[in-house]
């Protein structure tokens, strides 16, 4: 039994006291430091004990050499003892004491044998040790995943145990083998056997151990458990794999998939590949996992794991993993229940140790047969056996022994309690709500100051609980005991009963941090009011963008009855993000989105009333983060998000990054791109501070868009190209970077580049929402084939697509608009002003871009119908609004139109000056399809503009438009030439054209066929971007490539 301190100082966190215990009387009260009580307790003391918000230490008065007295502060962790100095008794303060376990504390944690601290104390640190503070996503889990230290501690061995060689040796065969399978019943004494078993190799081999339960069924928190039990094997494992697990591949539109989980496998993988010295994983109690997930994941783990990595698997029933493959190719080993159960001999040795006196072998038998080898009855049957006195009174019991193993347990257990003083019955039935133990959580659970005093004699009497290996004061029963105790504290102590235990141990569990175990606790004792605020409280802020674990967030919010939820405007909150982030993209639609913005209304309707002005601001960017996610309709989202930010304090991150991001699409969309420029600046730079690379990468892929517009093609490639690379495993950033990338290619006029990214970014736009991406996609590669030539067929395409474009009324607007433009290209006089007005009615609520598409279009069909004053004047009114926001791309279709209405009118001069003006502006970036898509008015005044422009570059970059005029089908750089140069044997047949030659004069001259100074010729024109003899000759002489 454990020793009673006779003076100690101990927190009491449910009245925020100090009590100071002498001699078994206890004096209650605030302790200030210059607190007279305090130092007329102290003064006379050598030692005492201190139990604070930091843990336990042990202070002592120790003498120097010139007779002066210090105090000195000691807590041992393993066979290890950290001494700290704390002063003279003036100095010995309350204050002083917690600060020095504090420090004790986090040097413990920074120690290779953290696993012995306190939990209490080291539970966040362990989780998360100081050198991953530099990653953002450890940063994110240290502040919102907390673990209960004692999950990752092996039971400690019992030194009464019977040595089972046999098995023993079973499983050093794990040595060989990746796998080793314990599945047996409960209370076969699995965990016992392998703990025996570790025990037995613990020098020569790293064990990290996990003892799991049903809440660990989120694949998150489970591969979190395992990246912190390898800490076993290095205080830093995980550094490199754990951001990967905590991208928050939700946040990144993806429901968590093995593809969204392989990253954080592969780099786990690689992490214990590098670790040469081999390591064991204990998966205890793995039969409560059910997550298909978990099971895909730890088969690929053992598909590839390490050869000197090996797992154990402690289960009640076999796994749904890949046991046959693993038997067939000789990588794991099984040991069943048949293996298990106790013999005759074990059962004999197990009752020689068990009981006083000796047994017959006939009434051993009989125990044998009746229990089956069953380890847990067997156990239980001793506690009972030990009220009688004699062999005798024994066997006379065992004569009516019978009943199956459920039968056995309930009885047993019944028996057992009733033999126990009533005060420890009451403490075994309270406290049986408990995963683990330790004094001050039962203490707390059943309003006594006795709980580790109980614990010491359960320990000692081998009575239902296992003391934790290296946890000095945490314990837990018997997962089969624990199961017929809450059974039998159901029948006795009634529902009202242990719902208040529950409360007490979820305020416990709230002092100590935590809050995952606290608000387990509370949704079981029913405070349905408390959940939002541990979230909140445990989780700092809790948002969508700080977890991964949103199926145990789901999970919580589905125990919780939706009248309860409509009461808190929190969990109202909470309720829409993982209804949001839980579907998966495909189920993303208008009828989702209604019904998380119904929960979101009356949150903002609660908070409207309270004056909650933050909470506000963070409805609404939740709000429009919905719409964008479910029916991209930005123009309806923008304005929420620019509400958004007038409420959001201006420290705040996620939400400003959201609602900034979404703020700079919709200025974007509405044509205003200074300003969206500068709002998506600010988005990336708030986003990649807060750590959220998937609302930075959005940000940047923006700010490619705004490069466009603004003619900057190869910085928006460049966006773009960083989008990509980064995109991973998430469709959404694929598919925009992809598209994005398309776009340019075709404008570059690199045709089948353009198709290929455009055909991945349409099976792409098949797995997420909305459909308006599909269209985008299929409208790239309908202009892909017109580019082609293939007219007729990109009408046929297009007028299907219109058919489909029913999700939004915008859709169909910019697909006319596209089959209006195809139409004129043909010379379709039946698109006319009335056309226009049926298919593209007045609307004010369409974006600023397919206003101009519009205007554009209207444009050119009062050039078709020769109407030209009005589409001069039209042009000149939309000219100088692109050029007042820099809308450059914009300002280049202008001026083309200005350039071809000038060319019908007869004005040569002036629309080859236009259009030369329009050549220079794109020359830098190489636009290319802008003008071929204007087709043969261009094409003649690029003719008649040529052998005007002095410029190399100027020419070189015309000559290629050109090219492509004549080959339509040619691919073609990006990067401007300065000049493309003839071959010798071309400038041979261009002198010989300037002096005047005929093509047979030239054959004769050079020794060649008439046929291949046709061909040279033709090659001659196509490089110099001319058409005739005379039009070669001029440029030849200007541009000096004649000799003389």
């Amino acid at each position: 039994m454990p020793k009673v301190a006779k003076n100690a100082l101990i927190w009491h966190p449910e009245q925020g006291i100090y009590e100071l215990h002498t001699q078994g009387k206890i004096f209650q009260g605030s302790l200030a430091e210059d607190n007279e009580q305090w130092f007329s307790w102290l003064n006379p003391l050598t030692s005492f004990t201190f139990l604070g918000q930091f843990g336990r230490l042990t202070l002592r008065k120790e003498k120097r050499a010139r007779g002066e007295s210090y105090w000195y502060a000691y807590r041992s962790q393993g066979h290890k003892t950290i001494k700290k100095y704390i002063g003279r008794s003036t100095d010995l303060t309350p204050g002083r004491l917690e600060a020095t376990a504090q420090a004790i504390a986090k040097a413990q944690v920074s120690s290779p044998s953290t696993a012995s601290a306190p939990p209490s104390v080291q539970l966040q640190a362990e989780a998360f040790p100081a050198s991953e503070k530099a990653d953002s996503a450890a940063n994110i889990a240290q502040e919102h995943l907390l673990l209960l230290a004692p999950k990752f501690s092996l039971p400690r061995l019992h030194t009464s145990l019977i040595a089972r060689e046999r098995l023993l040796k079973r499983l050093d065969a794990i040595l060989e083998h990746k796998l080793a399978l314990v599945s047996a019943p409960a209370g076969f004494g699995k965990t016992t056997l392998v703990s025996q078993w570790i025990a037995s190799h613990n020098q020569h081999l790293p064990v990290s151990w996990i003892s799991l339960d049903a809440s660990d069924n989120d694949p998150i928190r489970f591969w979190h458990y395992v990246v912190v039990a390898f800490r076993s094997l290095h205080e830093k494992f995980g550094e490199k794999s754990l951001p990967f697990l905590l991208q928050r591949p939700f946040m990144r539109n993806l429901p968590l998939s093995l593809s969204v989980l392989n990253p954080f496998l592969t780099s786990i993988l690689n992490e214990l590949t590098a670790f040469t010295g081999g390591g064991l994983l204990v998966l205890e109690d793995y039969h409560l996992i059910t997550t298909p997930l978990i099971h895909e994941t730890v088969s690929k783990l053992l598909e590839h794991l390490p050869s000197n990595f090996h797992v154990i698997i402690i289960t009640r029933s076999d796994p749904p993993l890949p046991l046959a493959r693993l038997r067939a190719q000789g990588n794991s080993i099984e040991i069943q229940a048949d293996e298990i159960r106790f013999s005759l001999q074990d059962t004999q040795a197990f009752l020689q140790h068990a009981l006083p006196f000796s047994l017959t072998l006939e009434v051993v038998q009989h125990l044998e047969r009746r229990t089956e080898g069953w380890i847990a009855g067997l156990r239980l049957l001793t506690f009972t056996l030990q009220r009688y006195s004699s062999p005798q009174e024994i066997e006379e019991f065992l004569v009516s022994f019978a009943g199956n193993h459920r039968h056995i347990l309930e009885y047993f257990v019944s028996e057992v309690l009733n033999t126990q003083p009533q005060k420890l019955q009451t403490f075994l039935l309270k406290t049986s709500i408990l995963t683990c133990l330790t004094g001050s959580l039962c203490n707390a659970v059943t309003e006594s100051d006795d709980g580790s005093q109980l614990l010491g004699i359960l320990e000692q009497a081998n009575l239902f609980v296992q003391p934790l290996h290296s946890q000095g004061d945490w314990y837990r029963y018997h997962a089969l005991f624990a199961e017929a105790l809450q059974h039998e504290a159901r029948r006795q102590l009634g529902a009202k009963t242990l719902k208040l235990c529950y409360s007490r141990a979820s305020e416990w569990y709230e002092h100590h941090g935590m809050f995952n175990e606290a608000i387990e606790t509370a949704l079981s004792a029913g405070q349905f009011s408390r959940i939002y605020t541990l979230i909140e409280k445990g989780f700092k802020q809790f948002s969508f963008t700080t977890t991964g674990e949103l199926h145990t967030l789901k999970r919580w919010l589905e125990q919780i009855p939706e009248e309860n939820i409509a009461q808190f405007p929190g969990l109202l909150l909470l309720s829409a993000i993982v209804m949001l982030f839980t579907q998966g993209q495909l189920k993303r639609g208008r009828t989702l989105e209604a019904r998380i913005i119904a929960l979101l209304q009356k949150a903002e309707q609660a908070w409207q009333e309270s004056g909650n002005i933050a909470r506000i601001g963070e409805t609404l960017a939740l709000h429009a983060l919905v719409i964008v996610l479910c029916s991209g309709d930005m123009l309806q989202a923008g304005p929420l998000a620019r509400q958004a930010l007038t409420y959001l304090p201006t420290e705040e991150q996620t939400y400003r990054g959201i609602s900034l991001g979404i703020l700079g699409e919709y200025e974007r969309l509405s044509g205003q791109l200074n300003s969206a420029r500068q709002t998506l600046l600010q988005a990336y730079a708030l986003n990649t501070n807060a750590g959220d690379r998937h609302a930075a990468g959005a940000a940047l892929f923006c700010l490619g868009k705004v490069n466009l517009h603004q003619g900057e093609l190869r910085q928006a490639s460049e966006f773009f190209q960083r989008v990509l690379a980064q995109a991973g495993d998430d469709l959404s950033d694929q598919f925009e970077a992809l598209l994005g990338l398309a776009e340019i290619a075709y404008e570059w006029n690199q045709l089948k580049t353009a198709e290929q990214q455009a055909q991945q970014a349409l099976e792409l736009s098949k797995a997420i929402a909305p459909e308006s991406r599909h269209l985008r996609a299929s409208l790239l590669l309908i202009s892909i084939l017109h580019a082609r030539g293939e007219a007729s067929l990109a009408q046929e395409q297009l007028l299907a697509l219109i058919a489909q474009a029913s999700i939004s009324p915008v859709l169909p607007r910019k697909l006319y608009t596209y089959l209006a433009r195809l139409r004129l290209f043909t010379n379709d006089m039946s698109v006319t002003t009335d056309w226009l007005t049926t298919h593209l009615p007045a609307d004010d609520s369409i974006s600023c871009q397919q206003k101009e598409r519009e205007q554009l279009l209207k444009a050119r069909v009062f050039l078709a119908h020769k109407q030209f004053s009005k589409a001069q004047s039209l042009l000149e009114r939309c000219l100088a609004d692109a050029q007042q926001d820099m809308r450059v791309h914009t300002a280049l279709q202008i001026q083309l139109l200005q350039a071809q209405v000038l060319l019908a009118q007869g004005q040569l001069p002036q629309a080859t000056q236009t259009f030369k003006s329009c050549l220079k502006q794109a020359q830098s970036e190489g636009y290319c399809r802008l003008f071929l898509d204007e087709g043969e008015p261009i094409k003649t005044l690029l003719h008649a503009t040529l052998p005007s422009l002095n410029e190399d570059s100027l020419f070189a970059y015309a000559r290629r438009i050109n090219l492509a005029f004549a080959d339509p089908l040619a691919e073609m750089s990006s990067q401007p030439t300065s000049r493309e140069i003839l071959s010798p044997q071309e400038q041979r047949v261009l002198q010989l054209l300037a002096m005047g030659h005929s093509k047979p004069n030239i054959a004769d001259e050079l020794i060649v066929s008439i046929n291949t100074v046709k061909t040279q010729v033709k090659s001659i024109y196509r490089k110099l971007g001319v058409s005739s003899r005379k039009e070669a000759c001029a440029i030849a002489r200007r541009r000096n490539l004649l000799r003389e």
